[in-house]
């Protein structure tokens, strides 16, 4: 296009300068022809970027230099001639109006450059914000991801507290009913050996007075038809012998000493089983509450 500009300006110049007596119409007919279709390619070129612009720019500043040519030749060969000098001051018009032109669309190349510079610096902003909205919604996701896994933890973990604690609360209450009953058969076992033990107490103690009231009579006394007085008891259940004596008191005393050796044990297994019970209640203490539990969650 540039150069068919300047090819139209070059004929047109030429063609002055030859016919300079007759000025042709044609010529300046093709010229505002080709004038109106450079303002038509203007007005498209102007919704185009700027380095369009500029390379029309480039162009304007060409068709002035050309014009200012024929201009000056024009004037040098035609002054006397009004009506030259006419066309020359039309041709000095439409010369201004192109330079008013250029100024403007070198203007607005320049501030189209501005708008665009403006464009893309705020492209490039809402570029970063759209990457940290996104890498933003990505880290939520996941965070949300980890607190889903780590509710369904703490879930299962209270799930299986709660089955641990029911398990202890079972324990506990067979633990306590155990020790119930170890209590009451103990208790009926004190009773029963103590009053075992109170028996055969009663018993050394009654053997020992018939023995002594045996020893000091037996030497004159026939023993086969010895009674003791306000008694019951009959002789002939007393060993007849002090060896067989002894040996019925050790025997006697040996039950009694295993009644309360079975005794201490009874004791002892409770001691243990109350230990056991205790330690058990310290477990289910520090196990960790289930609505605090929550409440932290």
């Amino acid at each position: 296009m540039r150069f068919l500009v300047i090819l139209i300006f070059l004929v047109s110049g030429i063609s002055a300068g030859l016919f300079a007596s007759e000025p042709d119409s044609a010529i300046f007919a093709e010229r505002e022809f080709y004038l109106k279709k450079y303002s038509s390619v203007k007005d498209t070129m102007t919704v185009n970027t700027w380095l369009n612009l500029k390379r029309l720019s480039d162009n304007l500043q060409e068709i002035v230099l050309r014009d200012q040519i024929i201009i000056d030749q024009l004037l040098g060969q035609k002054q006397g001639d009004s009506s030259e000098i006419d066309s020359i001051n039309q041709i000095g018009d439409e010369l201004r109006h192109l330079r008013i032109s250029n100024s403007q669309l070198a203007s607005r190349s320049k501030n189209d450059f501005q708008m665009m510079w403006v464009l893309k610096t705020a492209s490039s902003v809402l570029i970063v914000i759209v990457l940290v909205l996104i890498y933003l919604l990505i880290t939520s996701k996941n965070r949300i991801i980890r607190y889903k896994k780590r509710q369904s933890e703490m879930e299962s973990n209270i799930i299986e507290m709660q089955n641990q604690l029911l398990s202890h609360e079972i324990e506990v209450s067979k633990l306590k009913q155990r020790e119930m009953d170890f209590r009451s058969e103990l208790e009926k076992g004190l009773v029963t050996y103590q009053e075992k033990l109170s028996l055969l107490q009663k018993r050394n103690t009654f053997l020992e007075e018939e023995f002594s009231k045996i020893e000091g009579s037996a030497k004159n006394t026939d023993r086969s038809n010895f009674h003791l007085p306000h008694t019951n008891f009959d002789i002939d259940n007393i060993p007849q012998d002090s060896e067989a004596i002894a040996i019925m008191l050790q025997t006697i005393t040996d039950e009694r000493d295993s009644l309360l050796n079975l005794a201490g044990k009874l004791q002892k297994q409770i001691q243990e089983e109350k230990e056991k019970y205790n330690k058990l209640v310290l477990m289910i203490k520090a196990l960790p509450d289930e609505s605090i539990d929550d409440s932290n969650f």
